[in-house]
């Protein structure tokens, strides 16, 4: 059972950044197409999958996590980043800046990882130095 997780878990994955890599190329297919409309498609159709996942999982019943306020206002102020990064994203590939696109999306957990270090006072493990390390090696 435990292997049957990890190898799904690696055809995830490994699926995923698959999907990514062929991401790029489909935004650029559609150059011609207003950068704010695929935007809005996108978050519309997240909002029909993620519905229809809750549907068929059964687990309609998270949805009360919602009551909370506090809960609302973060999952709001979340959106409202995830949707800004992948407009700038998005808008990045279809006028050409495909490299400082890709070079962003490189930095970010490098910038992340130092907020967590800084701000939060995170520990990293000599694992997560060196790998930290080796993104910040890449990056110059």
């Amino acid at each position: 059972m435990v292997q049957e997780r990890k190898t799904l878990g690696l055809a995830a994955v490994t699926g995923s950044y698959v999907l990514w890599g062929f991401l790029t190329i489909f935004w650029s297919l559609l150059a011609q197409v207003n950068s704010v409309y695929i935007l809005a498609h996108r978050v519309i159709w997240s909002l029909v999958f993620m519905g229809l996942y809750l549907v068929v999982t059964r687990r309609w019943g998270d949805v009360r996590a919602f009551r909370s306020r506090k809960t609302m206002l973060n999952c709001l102020l979340c959106g409202v980043l995830i949707t800004v990064n992948w407009g700038m994203y998005i808008y990045a590939v279809n006028s050409g800046h495909v490299l400082q696109a890709s070079l962003g999306y490189f930095i970010e957990p490098v910038v992340v990882a130092l907020v967590g270090v800084i701000a939060f006072r995170e520990k990293p493990t000599p694992a997560e130095t060196f790998t930290f390390l080796c993104a910040v090696g890449g990056i110059l």
